[in-house]
């Protein structure tokens, strides 16, 4: 996804658990970080967001 001022993001949509999203994110000059999204149950939607001019270089979830 892209939003607002070229944040990039992802967001997932998952049943049968509650889970945690996370993104690891890359930035020239910076690196690659780690970001979390928040808390979703079963039907929910979690979503988290890269820093301005980062990019996401990988998706995945954690059952909570």
């Amino acid at each position: 996804m892209v939003g607002s001022g070229g944040h990039h993001g992802a967001s997932i949509r998952c049943t049968g658990s509650a889970f945690t999203e996370f993104i690891d994110c890359y930035k020239s000059g910076y690196g690659t970080y780690r970001h979390f999204g928040n808390r979703a149950v079963s039907g929910g939607t979690s979503t988290a967001w890269c820093d301005v001019n980062a990019t996401v270089t990988h998706v995945g979830v954690t059952p909570s």
